[in-house]
């Protein structure tokens, strides 16, 4: 359903509103969760090689869960990075979201950040 959206936005041009990158980004995460990575990758790829903006943020975070799972952590790591400098007001669920997928690829990485005091 949420490819079948994506498509229409397409076809209209709007490719890059937001509404359109959270429908991939759902089409995604869905893929990713059945463990259909190629095809969560393959229908990403539109955007991942877009700069991060506010329309993209939660793909981007999509985007690199799926290459840290497929052991491109630095990658991976970098892309949230971008997420991260760009200083939007995230939601808490996905302030949480991307702060867990970026401790977890420092981790992985051996290069764990300290905790900061609350």
């Amino acid at each position: 359903m949420a490819l079948r959206g994506w498509e229409m936005l397409r076809r209209l041009g709007l490719a890059d509103h937001r509404y359109a990158c959270g429908l991939v980004g759902c089409a995604a995460e869905a893929l990713f969760g059945l463990g259909r990575w190629d095809e969560a990758v393959q229908i990403s790829e539109p955007v991942a090689d877009q700069p991060v903006s506010f329309a993209n943020r939660i793909l981007q975070g999509n985007l690199a869960e799926l290459e840290g799972a497929r052991g491109q952590l630095e990658a991976a790591l970098a892309r949230l990075d971008q997420v991260r400098e760009q200083r939007w007001q995230l939601g808490p669920q996905h302030a949480r979201e991307l702060g867990r997928l970026r401790a977890e690829m420092r981790l992985w990485l051996g290069r764990p950040q300290r905790p900061r005091p609350m």
